[in-house]
């Protein structure tokens, strides 16, 4: 089913007017009445999810309405929503870029726009630091996931001890925390693969199957 008629569809059945939701989505009303009536309008990754809250549509029927196909189980639906959201946005930045190709669009206003769904798709970093008076240990993560993160503080706690902190945010340089330390910093892939040959040299013995498996599934 399209957006536009699951709009339709979940507002009637609510016996709600366009004048109400709008009010409860913080939308105005002719826009709402442009999604439900122009199935080709490509709407904003913020404006289907207020919508979506205001008419309890859920994550599944959303996927649904993009042609998304996504596995991941109900307790990855923060996942879900992450990944829902930006191909929203990556649908109207390709809608834009054929607008401004075709003059439909002002080139001023088109790219402007595009720079503000850029920003929009921009995810924080994120940095696990592990250490101790002897060696220091960084994973660089390219966005924060809250499973990745647990299971890289889980093999860093099994591999080296010590003290671990995971710091979100774009980073220019890190320093140490101790001048005697050794450093170590990589990348995540790098990291799986340093660990993987620790495993195959007999230096230590750590499941890597689960954070593998899962990165898999979520195309890191």
């Amino acid at each position: 089913m399209k957006f536009s008629n699951l709009v339709k569809l979940k507002r009637t059945k609510k016996n709600m007017t366009l004048q109400k939701l709008a009010e409860v989505a913080d939308i105005s009303s002719s826009y709402i009445s442009r999604i439900e009536n122009d199935p080709t309008k490509s709407p904003s990754a913020e404006s289907v999810f207020k919508i979506a809250k205001a008419l309890d549509i859920s994550i599944e029927d959303i996927q649904d309405c993009f042609g998304v196909g996504l596995k991941e189980s109900d307790e990855n639906s923060s996942l879900n929503l992450v990944k829902q959201t930006d191909y929203v946005l990556i649908k109207q930045a390709e809608e834009l870029m054929i607008n401004i190709a075709n003059n439909k669009e002002k080139y001023d206003d088109g790219i402007k726009k595009l720079l503000d769904i850029t920003e929009m798709l921009k995810k924080p970093q994120v940095k696990v630091i592990c250490y101790s008076k002897e060696v220091e240990y960084v994973v660089n993560i390219r966005f924060y996931d809250s499973n990745i993160v647990f299971l890289v503080k889980e093999i860093l706690s099994k591999a080296i001890g010590g003290i671990i902190r995971v710091v979100n945010g774009y980073f220019l340089e890190y320093y140490l925390e101790y001048e005697s330390q050794e450093n170590y910093c990589h990348d995540l892939e790098e990291f799986m693969v340093k660990i993987n040959d620790f495993n195959e040299n007999g230096d230590c013995d750590l499941d890597l199957e689960e954070l593998s498996e899962y990165l898999e599934k979520i195309h890191y």
